[in-house]
This record gives C-alpha cells, sequence and structure tokens, in this order.
C-alpha cells in the first residue's frame, strides 16, 4: 500500500531535475526539521541552516534512487555504475538541495495556500472511489500507513513548496527570437571542408605545422600534401556533431570547422587519433523557411535549455552561500 502512494504521487509531480525530485510519501518517516544540531551526533548526516538530514533519511533516498536506477538499466546497475555516477554524493546534494529550496521560498515569501493542497490531495488517484476522491478512503489509507492527516498534509505541502518555488525561478528563462533562429542556424548549418591528418602527437603536430606554414604562404595544397607524403581529403556536407573522421576526433575536428570562414585554414587540430589541418570550402545555410515551419518548436526547446540552466545556476547559487555541515564520517 506504501508503495502504491508513492508511485501515486510520483505520477502528479513530475520532477524537473536531480536535485528535485519529489518524493512525497517516502520522506514522511526520514525528513528531520527542527533546530540545528551538531554533526557529531551519528543520527545527524547533515546540517543546512537550521535544518537536520537524518543518516535514516538518506539511507531511504538511496534505496529509492538505486531502485530507480534498477528498473532503468536493469542488470547494469551494479555497485560499479553506482560509484561511477558517484550516487552517494548525488543522493546527499538532493537533500541538501531540498532543503534549500525550501528556505528559500520561506525568505522570500513563497507559500502554499490551503486551496492548493486540497487540490493536489484530491487529484491523487489512490485516495479515490468510483472516479472521486474520498474521504473516507483518503483517511483508511492514511491510518494503515501509520500516518496523521496533519502530518500528512503538511509534507505534502512542503513538497508542494519546492515545487512552486522551482517553478518560479524556470519562469524567469526567456528566449529571444533571435536566440531561437541562432540556435536553428547552429544545428542546421553545414559545412564542406577539405583536410589533411598527421599522426597523434608531437611527430605529427610538427608536420602539421609545417604544412600550415606551407599552405598559408601560397603553397597549393595538393603540393603541400605530396611534399609532406599525405592526401587531401574531402568530406561531404555535415551538421555540427556529425562524425566525419574517427569518432574519438569527431568533436574537436567539428568545432574548428564551424569555426572558420569559407577559404580559412584552420590552426591544427589536435585530437585523439590524428592532427589535422582543415579548409572550409563551402557553408550552406540552412533554409528560413524551414525555420519559420519549425520555429516553435525551436523556441520551446530552448526555453526548456535555458530553464534548467537557470535552475542549475539558481541552485549553485544558493548551496555556495549556505550553511552546510556535513558530517563524513556518517556516510
Amino acid at each position: 500500500m506504501m508503495r502504491a502512494l508513492r508511485n501515486s504521487f510520483k505520477t502528479i509531480f513530475v520532477p524537473v531535475m536531480w536535485l528535485v525530485i519529489i518524493t512525497f510519501i517516502g520522506t514522511l518517516f526520514y525528513w528531520g526539521m527542527g533546530a540545528r544540531s551538531d554533526t557529531g551526533n551519528p543520527a545527524v548526516l547533515a546540517t543546512v541552516g537550521d535544518t537536520r538530514i537524518l543518516r535514516s533519511e538518506y539511507a531511504e533516498a538511496y534505496k529509492r534512487q538505486e531502485e530507480f536506477l534498477r528498473r532503468l538499466y536493469g542488470q547494469q546497475a551494479d555497485a560499479r555504475l553506482f560509484e561511477a555516477m558517484n550516487l552517494r554524493h548525488r543522493v546527499l546534494e538532493d537533500l541538501i538541495g531540498r532543503a534549500l529550496i525550501l528556505q528559500e521560498a520561506e525568505r522570500v515569501g513563497v507559500t502554499v495556500t490551503e486551496g492548493e493542497l486540497v487540490t493536489a490531495i484530491k487529484a491523487t488517484p489512490v485516495f479515490a472511489k468510483e472516479g472521486k476522491f474520498s474521504r473516507e478512503r483518503y483517511l483508511e489509507l492514511l491510518k494503515l500507513n501509520g500516518l496523521n492527516p496533519e502530518t500528512f498534509e503538511a509534507q505534502i505541502r512542503q513538497d508542494l513548496l519546492r515545487r512552486k518555488m522551482v517553478e518560479l525561478v524556470r519562469e524567469t528563462a526567456k528566449v529571444s527570437e533571435a536566440e531561437a533562429q541562432a540556435a536553428f542556424q547552429a544545428a542546421k548549418e553545414q559545412v564542406t571542408v577539405e583536410y589533411v591528418a598527421f599522426p597523434a602527437g608531437g611527430e605529427g603536430r610538427e608536420a602539421a605545422e609545417k604544412f600550415r606554414a606551407a599552405v598559408t604562404g601560397g603553397t597549393p595544397w595538393a603540393k603541400a600534401a605530396a611534399d609532406a607524403k599525405t592526401t587531401v581529403k574531402k568530406t561531404e556536407a555535415f551538421t555540427l556533431g556529425r562524425a566525419v573522421v574517427p569518432e574519438a576526433d569527431a568533436e574537436p575536428f567539428g568545432l574548428a570547422a564551424f569555426r572558420l570562414k569559407v577559404g580559412q585554414v584552420s590552426p591544427v587540430v589536435e585530437a585523439a587519433t590524428a592532427s589535422y589541418l582543415l579548409r572550409v570550402l563551402k557553408r550552406n545555410p540552412p533554409d528560413t523557411a524551414a525555420y519559420e515551419k519549425e520555429r516553435l518548436s525551436w523556441h520551446r526547446s530552448l526555453l526548456a535549455q535555458k530553464q534548467q540552466q537557470t535552475l542549475s545556476v539558481w541552485l549553485h547559487h544558493l548551496r555556495t552561500r549556505a550553511d552546510v555541515q556535513i558530517n563524513r564520517s556518517a556516510i
């Protein structure tokens, strides 16, 4: 029954990022609020200002994240994956972030109305009977889980408050028409380049530098390549992010190509498997009519990115100026 309650609430409030995952019922027994406590107390994992994060709360949150990752990755979700993801640290930062969001909401005066609380509870399917909210079922389920309405509703109010604060921050992000057009241009523009490749490492870099000096001094590319005992290759038209050289080299190669004007020779591009010299032969701008057709989707996509960036910066700011004490020995 407890799992049903958790799952029901998760379907209502979709998480907006790792740091603000809404856990509702699962945190009722583990969220330590109240006067600041010494982190020397083994029951207290960390303090965020006057908010305590208990070891038991952390253990429950970590368990939930393990379960989520196992559902997501199946057999690949093992101890090595959790370690590679630095899961212990991320779960702790999640709990710290939750506390910081609540504290900031209180500081700036954000509140949850009684009507908002009632609406959220009544919209929870697990409390419905014959398609409608049933107070009798509501009280029955809380009693079965050892909860009283006051405790339960206080936690739901906190979760709603966190969500409201996060949305207020995200709403400060805006996207201009110029930004959307620039993003479309960067994603859709194509370039065609010719290039030469030399071995990776010091000798290859020196050979590439010598080749560059020759072609910028007026030597035709074909002759300079013959002198260097290499060949000039030409790509087909490609967009930024598409690999036209070995995958390990694709990112630095592509970034270098899209920084160049037509006819311009790049600096030596040192990549994983080779050192490259590039020259852009042609740039193909995207069709403006195509942008008009996709304009709304580009605005939405870019806005979602900016909202996430805005939220991340805001959380980082809260974290850096917060009084956070962590009992490392208790992790």
